[in-house]
C-alpha cells in the first residue's frame, strides 16, 4: 500500500512539473494583464477570457505565488456574507470537491475552483468581480477530486486569504493565514 501511494504521488508530481514546464514554453502574449498559453492540450491552457476582475485575479496570483507548491494544485474560491458585506475567501487545496464545484478557470497552472452557491451567483456584490459565464463547467480530469487516490488519507491545513469587496476594483485583505 505504501509503495502504491508513493508511485501515485510521484506520478502526480511528474504531471504537475511537466505541466508547468510545458506551459512556460508556450507563453505568447498578454491579454488583460494575464499570460495565456498556446499549447495543444486545451485542458492545461489558460483561456483568453478571464472570469475574474483584475483585482481578484491579482489576489489569486498572489496567493498562488505565496502559498502553493507542487502538491497544492487547486485554489478554491467562495463568497461569504459578513455583517451584510461581501467577503471573497481563497484557500489552497490538494483537490477539488465535485459537489461544490460551480465552475473553474486555470491561473498560472493551478485550478481555481469556484464554489459559490446559486443564491450567491445573483448577489450584487459579485457584479463585475466574477463573470460566471466565462468559467469552465466540466470536471477537469487532470486535477484531483476528493475521491482520487492522491487526495484520500491526507491531513491538510489549507492556507488562504479573505477579502472584503468594496467594488470590483477594491478588495481589502481581512484575513491571511491557515483556516
Amino acid at each position: 500500500m505504501k509503495n502504491k501511494l508513493i508511485i501515485v504521488i510521484g506520478a502526480v508530481l511528474l504531471l504537475l512539473v511537466g505541466c508547468d514546464t510545458n506551459s512556460k514554453k508556450g507563453v505568447s502574449s498578454k491579454v488583460s494583464d494575464t499570460a495565456h498559453y498556446d499549447s495543444a492540450d486545451a485542458q492545461l491552457c489558460e483561456e483568453d477570457t478571464i472570469a475574474f476582475c483584475p483585482s481578484l485575479l491579482a489576489a489569486i496570483k498572489s496567493l498562488i505565488n505565496d502559498y502553493t507548491d507542487d502538491l497544492e494544485s487547486v485554489v478554491v474560491l467562495w463568497v461569504e456574507e459578513k455583517d451584510g458585506q461581501c467577503v471573497i475567501a481563497l484557500a489552497t487545496q490538494m483537490c477539488y470537491i465535485t459537489a461544490l464545484l460551480k465552475g473553474y478557470q486555470l491561473v498560472e497552472g493551478k485550478m481555481v475552483a469556484y464554489y459559490c452557491d446559486e443564491v450567491d451567483d445573483d448577489n450584487s456584490c459579485l457584479d463585475g468581480v466574477v463573470d460566471n459565464s466565462k468559467l469552465k463547467k466540466d470536471f477537469p480530469s487532470l486535477f484531483p477530486d476528493e475521491n482520487s487516490e492522491f487526495a484520500t488519507g491526507w491531513t491538510y491545513d489549507p492556507r488562504g486569504r479573505k477579502y472584503l469587496v468594496h467594488s470590483p476594483d477594491s478588495l481589502e485583505l481581512v484575513f491571511d493565514g491557515c483556516y
